[in-house]
């Protein structure tokens, strides 16, 4: 089973892309996680997470540096050849679905559009 659920805060304002080939809106992110267990030396996680069409579209649209967030999805893997010729790997959280959590520069009508928004979300999608 491969599930992630995070709540952290977003650490800048968001752009929204479009795919090379498919012109696929998305949106790449790093979400700032506070490890609570660890109370002497409290640590914090910078998770990188990508969203897909609508869902990108509302992040983008309500989202700001500082907004907190609930993201649930899947970790996904994958490797490129970056400029120097070197093999690079990562690791992302794929969003499935978020919550809004406390203020952010959203209105009430991000309620209806996030109900409306039932987007399949799979691991194929391009990111670069």
């Amino acid at each position: 089973m491969n599930q992630v659920h995070l709540l952290g805060n977003l650490t800048k304002d968001l752009e929204l892309k479009e795919g090379k080939e498919t012109q696929t809106p998305y949106v790449q992110f790093t979400l700032a996680v506070d490890d609570k267990k660890a109370k002497k030396d409290q640590k914090t996680y910078f998770i990188d997470v990508v969203a897909f069409r609508q869902k990108a579209k509302l992040l983008v649209k309500y989202g700001v540096k500082g907004t907190s967030l609930i993201v649930h999805g899947k970790l996904m893997s994958y490797s490129y050849t970056n400029k120097e010729d070197d093999r690079v790997y990562a690791t992302k959280v794929l969003l499935e679905d978020f919550e809004f959590i406390g203020n952010t520069k959203r209105d009430e009508s991000l309620i209806a559009e996030i109900a409306a928004t039932t987007e399949n979300v799979n691991s194929t999608n391009e990111v670069y």
